[in-house]
């Protein structure tokens, strides 16, 4: 897999997202990693167990500052999202996230792939 992107601020955006996965997820929960390609991109997506979000939730993840009621407990700012969005975007990608209550959460990360 070769994408085009910055290998510093990618290996930042990643460890984020495996981080944030870790903390969420319920105990005793899985956490997956998953690379695809997808026409012209790669898709790099982490999954976790843990509650999961409403689509309301979701609206809220990349605002600064913005944590989730029941998280406040959990150490952190709520900016990791936001550099993650910021710094993805300045690659050129994108940022998704899929989830339901009680089904986990599923980020990821879209990137063009970068020819040989």
């Amino acid at each position: 897999m070769r994408v085009w992107a910055d290998g510093h601020r990618l290996g930042q955006v990643l460890a984020n997202l495996l981080s944030k996965a870790c903390k969420y997820n319920r105990p005793g929960g899985q956490v997956s990693v998953s690379v695809r390609r997808e026409g012209v991109q790669w898709r790099t997506s982490i999954a976790d167990q843990g509650a999961g979000l409403s689509p309301e939730e979701i609206a809220l993840q990349f605002q600064p500052f913005k944590r989730l009621p029941g998280t406040a407990h959990l150490h952190g700012t709520g900016l990791g999202l936001t550099i993650v969005k910021l710094l993805v975007e300045q690659m050129g990608g994108s940022i998704e996230v899929s989830s339901k209550p009680g089904q986990g959460a599923v980020f990821s990360v879209l990137l063009e792939a970068a020819s040989d």
